[in-house]
């Protein structure tokens, strides 16, 4: 199997099937796979070429065999000596087949999500706050995960930036939430990310901002999962928009509330903007 028949896969368990089958070849050679790393590589630069020709140069929405080849880059990192690429390749496959599962809950579509980012883009120059000229893949597998109905993958780049991916497979758990939502959610982790560069630590800001609005004890228990609140108030902030009036799962939310939630973000962004200065 030679690197174009490997990056047909249009799902992440085809992608499996076929890295393992280019792992068996009797002849392999790091001359194969750099061709496949090289071929990989070439394909994510192509997209997000294509995403700065439709005027979003920061970020890329991919599924099918998009999705999958810009998992493989992504995972997969940087060519090393032929060993530890047959070991990478088949901690990818390994997994793949561990973490992933068929599954054929809600999906939010490509163009769903496209208009998601968009929004945050003209409303909250989400992108250029955030992400800091690093580019972030979207993906939507057509798969379910085992633990996770989406995730964030964080990077640190070579100026010790700290970015991510996000992952938003069909939803297994939680089919009832709209996608879009989830995906606010996991932007919200994106903007946590950029401020702290540890998806595990939330903003320093964001205790302070909590005792403003609930009592000692609601306080405590917020803080307990911090990171989890804190992108689920980014969701709440974002969909007080009427034009996601649609997706909005928290009109339960005191509009004052939503209204200090609204400006802790703005302000949250505001930091970003100015870290880059």
């Amino acid at each position: 199997m030679n690197a174009y028949e490997v990056l047909s896969a249009n799902t992440f368990f085809e992608l499996a099937d076929n890295l393992e089958l280019f792992l068996t070849k009797p002849d392999l050679s790091q001359g194969d796979m750099k061709k496949l790393f090289l071929e990989v590589q070439h394909t994510c630069e192509r997209i997000a070429m294509n995403s700065f020709l439709e005027g979003h140069p920061s970020w890329s929405v991919c599924s099918g065999i998009q999705a999958s080849k810009v998992y493989l880059y992504r995972s997969w990192g940087k060519v090393r000596n032929l060993k530890q690429n047959i070991e990478r390749l088949s901690s990818i496959i390994n997994e793949i087949r561990n973490d992933f599962i068929p599954a054929e809950g809600p999906q939010i579509t490509e163009e769903s999500a496209t208009k998601l980012l968009s929004f945050l883009d003209q409303y909250y120059d989400f992108s250029s706050n955030t992400l800091s000229g690093n580019h972030m893949f979207v993906l939507l597998p057509d798969c379910g995960h085992r633990v996770f109905d989406a995730f964030c993958r964080p990077y640190t780049n070579a100026d010790h930036f700290s970015f991510c991916d996000i992952f938003m497979p069909r939803a297994v758990k939680d089919i009832k939430t709209p996608p879009e939502c989830i995906l606010l959610h996991e932007l919200g982790h994106v903007l946590n990310v950029s401020l702290t560069g540890d998806i595990e630590v939330s903003s320093a800001s964001f205790q302070k901002f909590n005792e403003l609005i609930l009592s000692p004890e609601d306080c405590q228990a917020v803080m307990q999962e911090a990171t989890e609140m804190y992108a689920h108030v980014f969701a709440i902030a974002v969909l007080t928009a009427i034009e996601l009036k649609e997706f909005d799962q928290y009109t339960y939310v005191p509009d004052e509330t939503r209204s200090l939630m609204k400006k802790y973000i703005q302000y949250e962004l505001s930091l970003c903007d100015s870290r880059q200065q």
